[in-house]
């Protein structure tokens, strides 16, 4: 019986434990160029497939690739993080947000914002537009919306 180990039959599935290094750049305006995150000049990473690590869509590209593989995909947004939902940019009253910041707190465009609602449910958002009584926030995931280009090296699979 052979019991030596064949790469070249090794794939990625559904259930993979993999370690692979990764580039993901922003493709798209206002940030296109913008490298969002790069293990090939440090340590890869380590991760399961299926445990929420990683988008779905992200994960896909992955899919059926062997070890050893060195491939870069273009990711539109809804095969990424999904499209920018309108219904997820919130206008929220400087007295709401003052509840959970105090009222000295001073506020600017571009602000991270996280609040906690319901049940302590905590919620991030990215605070887009501000006047004297209402701010403008958005909680989409801050790559919904955007081309990625993502390049993988894949080094090992199990």
């Amino acid at each position: 019986m052979n019991n030596s180990y064949n790469r070249a039959n090794n794939f990625v599935n559904e259930n993979s434990y993999l370690t692979l290094h990764y580039r993901i750049t922003s493709l798209s305006q206002p940030r296109k160029g913008f490298i969002l995150v790069n293990t090939f000049n440090s340590s890869p990473t380590t991760f399961q497939m299926g445990t929420g690590q990683w988008s779905p869509g992200l994960e896909k590209t992955l899919l059926n690739r062997q070890e050893g593989e060195n491939f870069t995909v273009e990711l539109m947004p809804k095969d990424a993080y999904g499209e920018i939902n309108p219904s997820l940019i919130q206008k929220i009253s400087i007295s709401n947000l003052r509840k959970f910041y105090g009222k000295e707190h001073q506020f600017s465009i571009g602000d991270h914002i996280e609040l906690s609602i319901r049940n302590n449910f905590r919620c991030f958002g990215l605070l887009k537009d501000l006047d004297k009584t209402f701010a403008k926030i958005d909680f989409n995931h801050p790559l919904a919306g955007s081309i990625l280009g993502l390049k993988i090296y894949i080094l090992g699979i199990l």
